[in-house]
């Protein structure tokens, strides 16, 4: 099935030759979200508030398409995956590149790269630095260079000293990562009162108020024969009845791809960057990824390709 495997960083990355386009009304529907995302994540001060009036500079949804309309898992405001995303895709550091360039100009500083200490070793952010030429900056920050450079920070979203000293100076957020508040404002998800709230007749999906990277998030099924990764209905009453989870969203399935056969499950991963000049978001295209069990995340049983903007 043309896979091929390449490493990037400490990660082995199973890749597929087959690309996705993204459609112009599939491009349109995300940034009208998007516009109204903007106006509803909560506000921290960072250079991407203050200059371009938006919560970051650089967003990615995770989402599938269903009878031509997108279906939001979530908006990532602080995305990963770029390492591996500039790996596969052909234009997608250049394009990152010339637009991080242009935000330069307007912001007269630099765009550095900072690696915090409990991410370091554990992810594609080097790669990244090397694709797109984005200088990287380890350990302690001399206040002279805090100043001197605009910063994509890559952290743990629980580095509270990494959010303190780098949110002033940071194009995406850092105090607020993860948080899921937005949805209820988009309709997007509903907020649990309690267990009582859960119909176990339906497939559903539970979160936790903040959280990325698939971290506390507990997929239900009532149909035992749907395959691995959903939870069962006590482990999720549990999650409810603990408070690790707050909102509930229907369940969306993964999409089919043909190409790689019935059993797997596939989402979409695009990567948006706001242009100062267009005064809008602008569409990267990014990464599909795909795996046999309902959770579509980084294992090793996932394959990725290429989803190519319009």
């Amino acid at each position: 099935m043309f896979f091929e495997e390449i490493t990037v960083g400490p990660w082995n990355v199973l890749t597929h030759r087959q690309p996705i386009m993204m459609s112009g009304d599939e491009v349109f529907a995300l940034k009208k979200i998007l516009a109204s995302w903007a106006m509803v994540f909560p506000k921290s001060g960072n250079l991407a508030e203050r200059y371009f009036n938006v919560p970051s500079s650089l967003v990615r949804f995770d989402y599938v398409m269903h009878d031509g309309v997108p279906c939001i898992y979530e908006v990532e405001e602080r995305p990963a995956g770029l390492g591996v995303t500039s790996s596969i895709h052909p234009t997608f550091a250049g394009d990152i590149r010339r637009l991080f360039k242009k935000k330069e100009e307007v912001l007269q500083r630099e765009i550095a790269l900072y690696i915090s200490p409990g991410r370091d070793g554990s992810s594609d952010d080097d790669v990244f630095s090397l694709k797109t030429g984005i200088p990287v900056v380890r350990g302690p920050v001399a206040a002279s260079e805090l100043q001197r450079n605009a910063w994509y920070v890559r952290s743990g979203r629980r580095e509270e000293d990494v959010s303190q000293l780098f949110t002033e100076h940071s194009i995406s957020t850092l105090r607020h990562e993860g948080d899921k508040s937005y949805g209820l404002h988009l309709g997007l998800w509903k907020e649990i009162g309690g267990p009582g709230d859960l119909d176990f007749s339906l497939p559903f999906v539970v979160k936790p108020r903040a959280g990325s990277r698939f971290e506390g998030v507990l997929l239900y099924h009532p149909d035992k024969k749907m395959g691995q990764g959903f939870a069962t209905r006590t482990k999720v009453t549990d999650a409810v009845a603990s408070g690790d989870v707050h909102f509930i969203q229907a369940y969306q399935r993964g999409e089919e791809a043909p190409f790689l056969g019935s059993k797997y499950h596939l989402i979409r991963r695009a990567y948006f960057v706001y242009s100062h000049e267009l005064r809008d978001y602008v569409s990267l295209g990014g990464l599909w990824m795909a795996t046999p069990t309902a959770r579509v995340h980084g294992t090793s049983q996932a394959v990725s390709g290429v989803i190519l903007p319009p």
